[in-house]
């Protein structure tokens, strides 16, 4: 499972210097992450986050991406469809360039048109 993860991680901030079509006004690229932190699935929502933090602590130890720094933005949908909506909402106006996550297809239903209208890629994990 952790290995999935770490895969489905790897691919998601391999993808975000294509994703990413705009002129770094920052040094700073704000990712998303979507998973259960509470609730019956937690456990691999903290898998999620952890590996998906690291991934992002090495890509900002190689220089980031294009020199920008990622700064990873965590929001707990607890496997639940209702919360899954308000943490997509909350991410849309945070300024993410996209979402990685959630976990569950009803959570990940529940939250894709919300950031489908924000502009927002979603690279679902599970």
């Amino acid at each position: 499972m952790k290995r999935v993860f770490g895969l489905l991680g790897a691919l998601a901030l391999a993808l975000l210097p294509v994703l990413i079509a705009r002129p770094a006004l920052s040094g700073e690229i704000k990712v998303g992450l979507m998973c259960p932190l509470t609730g019956k699935w937690a456990s691999e929502g903290q898998d999620m986050k952890n590996i998906v933090s690291l991934l992002v602590d090495e890509t900002n130890a190689r220089g980031g991406i294009n020199g920008d720094t990622v700064r990873l933005v965590v929001e707990d949908d607890a496997g639940d469809p209702r919360t899954a909506a308000l943490a997509a909402q909350k991410l849309a106006s945070a300024g993410v360039v996209a979402v990685i996550g959630t976990y569950g297809s009803a959570v990940t239903e529940a939250s894709q048109n919300i950031l489908d209208e924000s502009g927002l890629v979603q690279i679902g994990t599970g």
